[in-house]
């Protein structure tokens, strides 16, 4: 499967681009937990949008996963957790939607460096300069690799096969794990308490 067709809007693809270097930033200082950052057309008006569906999730490059990689639980649990987002929300899903939700999923190699030191203090223990007093010890410096699952969501008009929302979810994840359900609720979840509109009534 190739890239997806609906066209990015120039003002919200610079966004994006910059979501991607914020939360790499933030994932740096803070890797055990979950990091959403969310972003939208900020022209559209999403109280129009009343219906939704899913679409067959896909490969859009730059590190996402072929999703026959993906476990079918695992699949499952992204549609209902989106599911139950979106009718919780007040949108009906239809065969002829308002908008298309289509979900990435990426998952990438990490590295951090990470700190430790050791050593003592010798001399006055009540002079902190450097003459009565000395320093000694060292500094290991590492480099730890982890492994980062991120969850793409995309929302597109399927009137004018244009993105107009997107949400990013990424967290630390065990790669030896097959069964990943309660991240993928608690990332969707996170994803989606970003997404402060509803239909009209």
């Amino acid at each position: 499967m190739g890239a997806p067709k609906y066209l990015y809007p120039k003002k919200l693809m610079k966004v994006f681009n910059a979501i991607a270097v914020f939360t790499a930033v933030i994932l740096f200082s803070s890797c055990s937990s979950i990091t959403v950052v969310t972003d939208y057309d900020k022209t559209v008006d999403f109280t129009k949008y009343k219906t939704y569906n899913i679409k067959s999730p896909r490969m859009a490059g730059d590190g996402t996963i072929d999703p026959e990689k993906l476990s079918k639980r695992n699949i499952e649990a992204i549609h209902s957790n989106i599911e139950l987002q979106m009718n919780q929300k007040g949108y009906v899903k239809s065969a002829n939607p308002d908008v298309w939700i289509i979900f990435y999923i990426k998952i990438d190699t990490k590295q951090e460096l990470r700190t430790t030191s050791t050593g003592y203090y010798a001399g006055n223990p009540y002079y902190y300069g450097g003459y009565y007093g000395y320093n000694t010890g060292f500094s290991d410096v590492s480099v730890v690799e982890y492994t980062e699952g991120s969850i793409i969501i995309d929302l597109v008009d399927s009137k004018d096969d244009v993105l107009v929302w997107q949400g990013v979810g990424k967290k630390t994840i065990n790669e030896n794990k097959i069964d990943h359900t309660d991240e993928i609720r608690k990332t969707i979840g996170e994803i989606f308490y970003r997404y402060r509109f509803s239909p009209a009534k």
